[in-house]
């Protein structure tokens, strides 16, 4: 249970104890990670120290912010995704919310991105709390899996280049045509 205390700290100190991570190993910090969220509505993950450093790179490369597609029954949503390098946080907000209200529109997703171990033990950290009543556990990894699969790949991160460097070039069905090919290719996997 979180104190008053524990609000008033920074990064990962707010979850865990850092000197009683950094003595276990990888996989001890890995399964800890997940567990100390398993039973709460946030998304997690703990990737390599290279991983971290390739999405820093290809964001400072003009990719910070993007236009998804998230799939419902009746077409996609427009989720509009964008990462603060300075904060190591990233944010999905509907496009119609931010149409709508502007400055004041609110995340729906946000996700964290701890560093705190990354020289010493090699790891990242990942830690996304969701609006349960917007959005499903599901639907909060797919824009994150989503968001690095776009990042990652550089014909995707082509589009992604265009809409923060071009934008009245930009496409969005070209999105919307890459994610489906996307999807093929990984349901074709199964």
């Amino acid at each position: 249970m979180m104190t008053a205390s524990d609000n008033e700290k920074k990064g990962l100190d707010r979850y865990v104890k850092l000197d009683v991570l950094q003595k276990e190993s990888n996989e001890g910090i890995t399964f800890l990670w997940n567990s100390y969220f398993r039973n709460k509505p946030i998304i997690t993950s703990v990737f390599p120290i290279q991983t971290w450093n390739n999405i820093k790179t290809k964001i400072s490369q003009n990719c910070k912010a993007f236009v998804y597609p998230l799939p419902r029954e009746e077409g996609y949503l427009s989720v509009f995704g964008q990462f603060q390098l300075e904060k190591n946080v990233l944010t999905f907000t509907f496009l119609s919310t931010i149409q709508s209200l502007g400055t004041l529109a609110v995340p729906f997703l946000v996700v964290e991105f701890f560093t705190e171990i990354a020289d010493s033990k090699g790891l990242v950290l990942m830690r996304g709390e969701h609006k349960t009543d917007v959005i499903s556990m599901a639907e909060s990894r797919f824009m994150v899996n989503l968001w690095q699969t776009f990042l990652l790949d550089d014909s995707k991160q082509e589009l992604m280049k265009q809409f923060n460097n071009k934008p009245a070039e930009f496409d969005f069905g070209k999105v919307v045509s890459a994610l489906e090919a996307h999807l093929l290719q990984e349901a074709s996997r199964k």
